[in-house]
């Protein structure tokens, strides 16, 4: 955030001082109250007097500070490359803006230059590359634009590499919430199968209540033996009048004893389970 604002500030920069100077070097007329290198690189009426002049004149104006915003760019875009020649490709593309740069400020040194020359009453030699090599003016309008462009493509680069950064955090942020979103939905799919076990285990241990109070409504009292015993000696009383074997007597009495056993037993059983 702190790169962006800086990147911000120097976009306007940038932009109000290639505007100003290509306009200078392009199409002001200077005269002599305006040979100072301040004046010379800035113009606050630059956007206004170009669009006085015509429509193209002012497009030329606006769009030139974008060429050095988009070799900026460019510097970016080459640092994401992983070979070494894009070392290469950016010392170029930095050689080429100053040489940009250099044509502006050796434009607008000469135009400052032939002003003091045809306002002087001396022979003064005209201007020449080696003269603006060792004008103060000259490096002082190439370091206003061309540093703060360099500066710019390296905080901009920074700028985009740290965003890239924070959007791979936001990125793994956004899997590890869609995988808690994930786990929150199946935690609650298994919530509701856990409400449809519950049910099923209440239905089951009602039924099992029912069930067992069915059984113990149907459990046949301790009196069973006394009345089967009781049958059993009026059985007995008639088959010895009728004259029965003995073994039959001792059979039938044996069946009953195992009956009433067998049948109390199981019956103790399914009441205790």
């Amino acid at each position: 955030f702190i790169g962006g604002i800086i990147l911000l500030f120097l976009t306007v920069y940038l932009f109000i001082f290639y505007s100003s100077a290509s306009y200078s070097a392009f199409f002001k007329e200077f005269s002599l109250n305006e040979i100072g290198v301040a004046n010379s690189i800035f113009d606050a009426k630059a956007l206004s007097k170009a669009m006085n002049d015509g429509v193209t004149e002012l497009a030329l104006i606006l769009t030139i500070p974008f060429v050095f915003l988009g070799l900026g760019y460019l510097i970016h875009k080459f640092q994401e490359q992983k070979n070494y020649s894009k070392y290469i490709k950016i010392a170029m593309l930095i050689f080429i803006t100053f040489i940009f740069d250099s044509i502006l400020a050796y434009d607008i040194t000469e135009k400052i230059y032939n002003i003091k020359k045809d306002n002087s009453f001396n022979n003064i030699p005209d201007y020449t590359f080696s003269m603006a090599f060792q004008s103060v003016n000259f490096w002082l309008i190439i370091f206003a634009g061309f540093i703060v462009y360099v500066i710019w493509g390296f905080v901009f680069d920074f700028v985009m590499e740290s965003y890239a950064k924070m959007d791979k955090v936001k990125v793994a942020i956004q899997e590890k919430e869609k995988q808690i979103k994930d786990a929150e939905a199946e935690q609650k799919d298994f919530e509701v199968q856990i409400d449809k076990m519950t049910h099923t285990i209440d239905e089951n241990n009602k039924e099992i209540n029912k069930l067992n109070k069915v059984l113990e409504s149907s459990i046949i009292p301790r009196e069973f033996e006394h009345d089967i015993f009781s049958f059993l000696t009026g059985w007995m009383a008639w088959m010895k009048q009728s004259g029965k074997a003995h073994n039959d007597l001792d059979e039938a009495d044996k069946l009953t004893h195992e009956f009433v056993k067998v049948t109390l037993y199981s019956l103790e059983t399914i009441h205790t389970n």
